[in-house]
């Protein structure tokens, strides 16, 4: 909870939220590494290694949501910004939602 205010920041417009995509990528990426590491190790150490995966793991998907919501918000209509956002996290709500929005 302490971190995702300030990584909300970083996604305040359409262009900064697409800006997001490579640091994502690049926070994703050790997190799946760590885990691959977790499988050859002993008990201990792959306990910690699956901590920081887990770890790693939450805060690319804290910006992922910041990314996701910024450009739902940019792509919905005007009219229908409350809808894009309110169906935001529902599963299968991204394609709900794209399908009630074409004309």
């Amino acid at each position: 909870m302490a971190l995702q205010v300030p990584l909300a920041r970083f996604g305040t417009s359409t262009a900064a939220a697409r800006n997001l995509f490579i640091p994502l990528s690049v926070t994703f990426a050790p997190g799946g590494i760590t885990t691959a590491l977790a499988a050859t190790g002993e008990s201990v150490t792959a306990t910690l290694l699956l901590t920081a995966a887990a770890a790693v793991f939450t805060l690319a998907e804290m910006l992922h949501a910041t990314i996701s919501w910024e450009l739902a918000l940019a792509l919905a209509l005007d009219t229908a910004q409350g809808a894009y956002l309110g169906g935001h996290h529902r599963p299968g709500g991204r394609g709900h939602l794209q399908a009630r929005s074409s004309p």
